[in-house]
Formats: structure tokens, sequence, C-alpha cells
């Protein structure tokens, strides 16, 4: 091998990024993507990413906010397939005298 293709090679090698911290990348900007969509509370979702397999973890409050989470990581470059383990987060009725709606006393 050539000195000048053998340090062509170094080069190449040098700049290509770690297996690990290419997922990180990705699942950065994947959570990026998330926090610039409105239907989603980013705050509320860890991504983890290994290869081109996003993971969506951690709790919302609806249905709809939970697909739009997948969508929006589906449309990140890089992102082949979204496992989607985001649970919805129960909805609780408010305890009695607490609701902002004036509740009718019973006759």
């Amino acid at each position: 091998m050539t000195r000048a293709l053998g340090i062509a090679m170094l080069i190449v090698l040098a700049a290509r990024p770690a297996l690990g911290q290419t997922d990180e990348l990705l699942a950065t900007a994947v959570h990026e993507a998330l926090a610039k969509d409105r239907r989603v509370d980013a705050q509320q979702v860890r991504v983890q990413a290994e290869g081109a397999t996003v993971r969506l973890l951690g709790e919302v409050d609806t249905n709809d906010e939970r697909k739009a989470a997948e969508e929006v990581a589906k449309r990140v470059p890089g992102v082949r397939r979204v496992e989607n383990s985001l649970s919805v987060a129960a909805s609780v009725a408010p305890a009695p005298g607490t609701s902002p709606i004036p509740e009718r006393p019973a006759h």
C-alpha cells in the first residue's frame, strides 16, 4: 500500500463516527423533532436509537399524542423503524368539589 493511500484510509476512518455516537445523534435528532411539534410534549418522551431503529419511551397524555410522536419520529432522516413504547396516562376524574364545572346539588 502506498503511503498516500494509507493516509487517505486513516482520514476516512477517523472521520467516520463511532456506532454509539451515531445512535446518540439519531436519538437527539428525533427528540429535537418531537420538541418542534406542537402535538407532542417532548419532555415526557425519552428516545433510544440503535442502528436505524428508534424506540420511544415514556408516558403521554393522549393516544393522539402517542400517534403524533411516532409520525414525527418516522419522518426524521436516518430512521427506518420506530418502536412506539409510549404509554397513555390514565385519565382520572377530578375529586368531588375540585372540578372547574359547578356541581349540581342532588335533589
